[in-house]
């Protein structure tokens, strides 16, 4: 199976209409409305999940068509990228903290996880990452391992 995404599907629509109404010739297995986080200014940690104008479409077989019709309107289809999962404990890529069998890190020194209420003896150093050592939090956009783990999912 292949997932595909297209972009700009009307809310309204369900995503029962939108895999029955589909029109192309490769076989649909599933499709589903993908959620848009929507952050709270005043708490970037409190967010919300709306429905997007996205939908991720799964065919079957490893062909992935270049646009499908939906109700007489061409979309186009591009290859769905799944995000590269970080776990929250040991901040290491490639799995969340459901999965996780490492013991919890601290974010800044990459050691063990200090007390709730003991600030990381490291704190007036750089921070070091615990995917690839370099002088910044695991999380961080720049990290060349999260570079190169979005790169093989792109594959």
């Amino acid at each position: 199976h292949r997932q595909g995404i297209i972009r700009g599907v009307p809310l309204d629509l369900s995503k029962e209409e939108i895999t029955k109404e589909i029109i192309l010739p490769f076989e649909i297995s599933s499709g589903r409305r993908l959620n848009r986080r929507v952050s709270n200014s005043n708490n970037p940690s409190d967010a919300n999940y709306v429905l997007s104008k996205t939908v991720a479409i799964t065919f079957k077989g490893q062909a992935l068509p270049k646009y499908l019709h939906l109700f007489w309107v061409r979309y186009e289809v591009y290859p769905f990228v799944a995000k590269v999962l970080s776990c929250s404990s040991c901040l290491r890529l490639g799995h969340s903290y459901i999965q996780c069998k490492s013991s919890p890190r601290c974010s800044h020194c990459e050691e063990n996880r200090h007390a709730e209420d003991v600030q990381c003896p490291k704190a007036n150093l750089p921070p070091i990452c615990a995917n690839c050592c370099g002088p910044h939090k695991p999380n961080d956009s720049s990290c060349p391992e999260l570079f190169k783990q979005k790169q093989m999912r792109e594959l």
